[in-house]
């Protein structure tokens, strides 16, 4: 049975923040589960060398993807203290368009940026699951609930990272192989 008390939702998110993000086992484990479950499922359809090399690059991708929306998001926050903009960054919104290189040119072509979109739509990277997990609220300024959204913020990343990285090789490969 659910309790709607604010206190019992702040010793779970601690508990589950404890539990999962504070273990770096836990945020390794996460990181290296396309290599573990999406690499063998596409190296059976498209060839393993293939497959681990397209896997390769597309991580290489989804990091720079990744390093933007933490630039992003750090700079939202500027003029704030370090533990605002710290705990602002589980908070950030995904904006795929918005991202850029460097030398300001778009970050993302046409057929990756609508692909991620989707996933993006269809809620397959939306913030908001992992905020209700450890029952984290944006509006909630207190220090617990920042220590928590901070703490949240790699496993955040990691679990971000296997989405773009899964994504763009299985696209990229059925796009080059035509197989799906």
């Amino acid at each position: 049975t659910p309790i709607n008390s604010p206190v019992v939702d702040t010793l779970k998110g601690v508990t589950a923040a404890w539990d999962l993000s504070m273990s770096p086992a836990y945020t390794a484990m996460t990181m290296y589960q396309p290599w573990q479950m999406t690499l063998p499922a596409l190296g059976s359809r498209f060839g393993m060398v293939r497959s681990a090399a397209t896997m390769a690059s597309k991580t290489g991708e989804a990091l720079g993807i990744l390093k933007s929306m933490l630039q992003a998001g750090w700079g939202q926050e500027k003029g704030d203290s370090f533990f605002n903009r710290a705990a602002s960054l589980s908070d950030i919104q995904l904006r795929f368009k918005e991202l850029k290189n460097p030398d300001g040119t778009p970050l993302l072509s046409g057929e990756t940026l609508g692909m991620l979109q989707a996933l993006q739509w269809s809620g397959m990277m939306n913030f908001g699951q992992t905020q209700q997990i450890f029952r984290t609220d944006p509006a909630n300024k207190g220090a617990i609930s920042k220590a928590i959204r901070i703490a949240t913020v790699m496993p955040h990343y990691a679990e971000m990272l296997n989405r773009i990285v899964t994504a763009t090789t299985a696209y990229e490969m059925a796009r080059k192989v035509g197989k799906m």
